[in-house]
């Protein structure tokens, strides 16, 4: 609320009577505010925590699929090694 709606409510709510209503608003929005920040700040905390508990099993899966396709390429060139052994045993 800017300061000019202050002083407009003031004269608007009777002097001094009308300053505390208006500290007592104002108050009462800045509690909502807060609560409301902590509310959205407590829920990007757990999204926080639910996306890296996530990225944790992600890294996980990727450790295991790099370690498999290690292993397959190593078969993969045993394979060739292998292949290329015949051939040149078929060609001999």
């Amino acid at each position: 609320m800017p300061p000019e709606t202050w002083i407009l409510l003031v004269g608007g709510l009777g002097g001094l009577s009308g300053l505390a209503a208006l500290w007592t608003a104002i108050g009462r929005a800045r509690r909502d505010d807060v609560e409301a920040l902590a509310t959205a700040l407590d829920q990007l905390r757990e999204e926080n925590r639910r996306l890296r508990a996530r990225l944790d099993e992600l890294e996980d899966e990727n450790r295991q699929l790099r370690a498999r396709l290690d292993e397959l390429e190593r078969e993969n060139e045993e394979l060739r090694q292998r292949l290329n052994r015949q051939e040149r045993r078929r060609f001999s």
